[in-house]
Parts: structure tokens; C-alpha cells; sequence
């Protein structure tokens, strides 16, 4: 198993250097399209998986291909009676994976699939849950693209089941009596999740609006922004879908949201590890993309 201080220094190196280096895009020398930054994204999830049919993300669709069909011959190879799955998130799953353990289908097709015990592992953010597949503790992973992307480049062995959220929104959150337009934040420290789709956003909005060199980007979990735009240390905070409506029912203004910008959404996915598919080999998706 990795130690903290050898995961943490790993991270911390690798997510600067994949996100610019495969995020190229971000910090162009000339004005970027959107048509531009939609085609980067669609290739960076290229990255993992060979071949992703359009016509089957859609989430509902995520939950029904978990069906009987496959049953046995899935029973027949399994040697694994307990399905380990990891997501980002402050409470329960959300999206697909949340509706299915909540409806109690989740649970009920992998029981006939073979697996007697499903656990649920919480993470605050994609790169902790990177860790923890990489040190062998999760089976299957729910997080969002850009962590998914950063692990794949690092040249660990997994594999894209499945889309199962796409057009993620990514807010941009001011302090109060603060900055009212992007232009405002020049020379003003903005702060986010590094290593996830909202600091994909950010990366690219300040990219657009040609202001990435004069502003400071810092590092700070979700569950601080709120305390930090209330003491001033920061100007503006990027933030998840749901944590962006909530800062600004509490007075916070939003300067921006990436609805307005094609391609700076965010997509959720579900990947597994090759050393878990590699045992089952007929587990859920594990051959359809």
C-alpha cells in the first residue's frame, strides 16, 4: 500500500504536470473556440477506453444494462463474493449509481451476478479515490473525468465502464462586496478542488478570458469554501453543481457558471480496475466499450 506522504507527493506532481500537459488546450498562445475545447475533451476521455458508443451514456441506460442476461456465465467465473465500490461525495452516491443503490437495483442485479457483498466507500474528491484503487482497496470507482483522466495518464491499469453524468455544471462563486466580473479578479487568489472537473473549468475560463497569468490559483476542499469566501482569504471559489446554487442562496454571487462555455462541463464515469476485470472478465460493461 502507498504511504500518505508517497500518494500525496505523487499526486501533487502528477496533477499539474497531466492536466497542463494533456489539458494542453487551456493556456493557448491564440483565442480558443469552443468547438475547440469540445473536441480536447471528447479525446481526452479517449484515454480510457477504445471504443465509446455515443448511444449508450445516457444514465438511465447505465442502470438497465445491469440486467440477468449475463448472469451466468458472470456466476460461473467469479471467484470474488464482494464488490468494493469508491465515489466522490459528501453524503450518498449521486447520479445513476445513487438512484440504483437507492432503488435497491444495484444491489439486487449483482446479487444474482455472483456478488454476496456490496461496500461503499465515501471520498471527498477523485484523487483520493484514485489512491485508494491504486493501493488495491476499491474494485470499481464513481468520480469525474478530469481525476479519471490524470490516473489513466499516470499509466495505471484501469478501464471506462461507463458515462453515467455528463454536462456537469461548474460555478464560479465570489465573496461578498467582491469581484462582480472575471476582469475584477485580476491580481485576487481564487481557490478550488485541484485534480477535479471543477479545476478543469477554471483552468479553461481563465485560459478564455486570457487572465490565467494574473490570478492565483490555491488548492481548498469544498467543505472550506464557504468559511474562506466569509473571511475574505479568497475572491472567488469554482465549485460543484450542487454546491453553487446553495453559496449563492447564501448571498455569494456567481460570476460565472460553465453552461456558458462549451466543453468546461464536467463528466461523471465509472471505471474498474484491469487486476479486478481481469478476474471478472464478464462483470457488468467490462466488454461493451
Amino acid at each position: 500500500m502507498l504511504s500518505l506522504k508517497k500518494a500525496e507527493g505523487r499526486r501533487q506532481k502528477t496533477e499539474g504536470s497531466v492536466i497542463n500537459r494533456k489539458v494542453g488546450h487551456f493556456e493557448p498562445r491564440h483565442k480558443v473556440s469552443s468547438t475547440r475545447l469540445s473536441t480536447s475533451v471528447a479525446c481526452l476521455l479517449l484515454l480510457l477506453t477504445t471504443a465509446c458508443s455515443q448511444g449508450k451514456t445516457e444514465s438511465t441506460q447505465s442502470i438497465e444494462a445491469i440486467n440477468a442476461n449475463s448472469t451466468s456465465s458472470i456466476v460461473a467465473s467469479n471467484n470474488i463474493s464482494t464488490l468494493r465500490i469508491g465515489y466522490v461525495g459528501s453524503t450518498q452516491p449521486t447520479g445513476s449509481l445513487g438512484w440504483a443503490k437507492k432503488k435497491g437495483i444495484l444491489q439486487r442485479e449483482l446479487k444474482k451476478a455472483g456478488f454476496q457483498n456490496i461496500t461503499f466507500a465515501r471520498f471527498p474528491n477523485g484523487p483520493d479515490l484514485n489512491e485508494a484503487l491504486v493501493a488495491g482497496q476499491l474494485d470499481v470507482g464513481s468520480l469525474g473525468d478530469t481525476p479519471a483522466i490524470v490516473l489513466k495518464a499516470r499509466g495505471e491499469e484501469t478501464r471506462l465502464l461507463r458515462i453515467s453524468q455528463f454536462n456537469t455544471t461548474a460555478w464560479l462563486v465570489a465573496k461578498k462586496n467582491g469581484a462582480r466580473s472575471l476582469a475584477e479578479l485580476k491580481g485576487q487568489k481564487i481557490a478550488t478542488q485541484k485534480g477535479s472537473y471543477m479545476h478543469r473549468y477554471l483552468l479553461g475560463l481563465l485560459a478564455e478570458t486570457k487572465i490565467a497569468k494574473d490570478v492565483k490559483v490555491l488548492h481548498l476542499m469544498t467543505t472550506e469554501a464557504k468559511a474562506a469566501l466569509e473571511r475574505g482569504d479568497i475572491a472567488a471559489y469554482a465549485t460543484a453543481s450542487d454546491m453553487g446554487p446553495y453559496l449563492k442562496s447564501q448571498g455569494f454571487p456567481v460570476i460565472d457558471s460553465s453552461a456558458n462555455h462549451k466543453g468546461l462541463s464536467g463528466t461523471s464515469l465509472i471505471v474498474a480496475t484491469e487486476k479486478f476485470l481481469g478476474k471478472q472478465p464478464d462483470f457488468p460493461f467490462s466488454r461493451e466499450i
